[in-house]
Parts: C-alpha cells; sequence; structure tokens
C-alpha cells in the first residue's frame, strides 16, 4: 500500500479495507495520513490473514516489487472468497515516467516477468484497460528534485544530466508533462 493513498481513494467501496506493505516506514506514513484505516507491516507472499476471507485483492503498483510474483499470487488466491477477484494495477515499460526512472531503477525485467505471469492461462481476465496519466511538474528542476526523493537518493549531478538528456527537447519545457501508462487488470483464478 505503500504511503496509503491508494488505499484510501479506494476504501469507501468496500466494507473493510487492510492494506498492507513490508516496509515500515511506508506503514507509518499510511497510518500518519489516514488514521481511520486498518494498514500493517506484511508482506504478498506471506499474508497474515485467514484463507477466503477477502473478495477483492489490490496489488497497487506493486505486484513486480515482489521477490516471487508468483508466491504473492499464489497467497492472494488463498485469502480469496469464492467467487472474489484480484485487482493489479502495473506500470507499463517504455512510457516517458519509465524510461525516466530507469536513471535510478530499471524495473523492465520485473514488469515484464508479471506481464507474463499475468498472461497465462490460470487467469480468467474480467476486465483489462490502459490507463494515460500525464504528469505534471513546473519545470525539469521539479521533476530532479521529485524524483531524487522518491527514490531516497542524494542528488547527483551525473543523474540530473541522464535525466535531462532522456528529456531531449522537453526539458526546457515550462510546465513540464510526462506520460505514463498504467495497465488495470482484474482477474480471477481458474479452478
Amino acid at each position: 500500500c505503500g504511503d496509503g493513498r491508494l488505499t484510501h481513494a479506494y476504501a469507501h467501496l468496500a466494507h473493510t479495507a487492510i492494506g498492507i506493505d513490508p516496509g515500515e516506514s511506508a506503514i507509518s506514513q499510511a497510518r500518519e495520513h489516514y488514521p481511520e484505516l486498518d494498514f500493517r507491516i506484511a508482506s504478498g507472499e506471506a499474508l497474515p490473514f485467514s484463507s477466503e476471507s477477502f473478495d477483492i485483492v489490490f496489488f497497487s503498483l506493486s505486484l513486480h516489487h515482489h521477490a516471487n510474483p508468483e508466491k504473492a499470487l499464489d497467497e492472494a488466491v488463498r485469502v480469496l472468497a469464492p467467487g472474489g477477484a484480484i485487482l493489479a494495477l502495473e506500470p507499463v515499460p517504455y512510457t516517458e515516467i519509465d524510461t525516466l526512472s530507469t536513471v535510478f531503477n530499471n524495473e523492465r525485467q520485473e514488469l515484464a516477468d508479471v506481464q507474463r505471469i499475468l498472461a497465462s492461462d490460470r487467469w480468467r481476465v474480467l476486465h483489462d484497460e490502459h490507463l494515460a496519466p500525464v504528469w505534471k511538474f513546473a519545470d525539469a528542476s521539479e521533476l530532479y528534485s521529485y524524483s531524487f526523493d522518491y527514490y531516497a537518493t542524494d542528488w547527483d549531478d551525473d543523474l540530473a544530466l541522464q535525466m535531462r538528456d532522456l528529456l531531449g527537447d522537453k526539458a526546457d519545457d515550462t510546465p513540464l508533462f510526462i506520460r505514463d501508462q498504467l495497465r488495470l487488470l482484474l482477474f480471477s483464478p481458474r479452478f
């Protein structure tokens, strides 16, 4: 659940919503920002819940972060109630934001691995949609600052220059718009 933003955004649609994250600092932030919600330190690969206890399991930009995404999906299936579904929101590689992110952390292999797993005949796809958010920054400096903060990295001129090179002509745009693409997939296991 990271800092809890998406859990908070969708919690009103559920009778009960529980956000998990393996990072203690992420859970602390989530609890601080949204004290009315239930957040717990846990891994998707070892869910601390009874079998068949949830109608929906939501991986919010996180399935590709698991060391073993197949094990995380097995756990999701275990905790799904009969008729339940899994919702996965995952970044699409080779977008502008992904390309800029590779300066800090190249996740393209992990993203491809997750898409391969999701394409298996183990799943019955109920909905498949691509979303195209656009990130708006005042200028390239704001993008750099955001990126260094997001990746918890000290300022590095070489990394900033790499980002500038990747931006090309857009580096001087004010405001600066960066395109992204996300895949939203709703699916259930084939039993």
